[in-house]
């Protein structure tokens, strides 16, 4: 996988997202992309995987001043399109194997991405969970 695929494929998701209406998505999409970094990145591997990308890490973390971030890692390249809910970030898609940017989250997290075959609990919130991720994701499909 290069690194002008992965852009392609993370642009034209990102644009897709662009156009729903959040305000007819689960509650705590709403605020797109603040907020939803996580479950967004989730959501966009199984786009990736459906491309044929396949071994995509979800990596989160957090830095000093207590603000937390998520974003996919693929063969080294970072994947993230939602790094612009923050102020010094003006980029709404993120491709890139200089990890400088994304250094000042200190790594809490690291898992295989994706949400679709990963949540096994039948316990409500999970269902819950699950059931919000699918409703963004099908609503990105309609316009892929």
């Amino acid at each position: 996988m290069n690194i002008f695929e992965l852009r392609k494929h993370a642009s034209d998701f990102r644009l897709a997202l662009e156009r729903l209406d959040w305000g007819s998505m689960p509650a705590n999409f709403r605020q797109f992309p603040a907020g939803t970094c996580g479950d967004i990145s989730d959501i966009l591997a199984e786009y990736l995987y459906k491309q044929g990308i396949n071994d995509i890490d979800y990596v989160s973390g957090s830095a000093d001043n207590q603000q937390s971030h998520a974003w996919l890692e693929v063969s080294g390249y970072i994947i993230d399109i939602t790094a612009d809910q923050f102020p010094d970030c003006s980029d709404p898609v993120i491709v890139t194997d200089d990890h400088s940017w994304h250094q000042r989250f200190e790594e809490s997290a690291r898992r295989p991405a994706g949400f679709l075959d990963g949540f096994k609990s039948t316990d409500n919130m999970t269902l819950n969970i699950t059931r919000d991720l699918n409703i963004v994701y099908k609503a990105a499909l309609a316009y892929l």
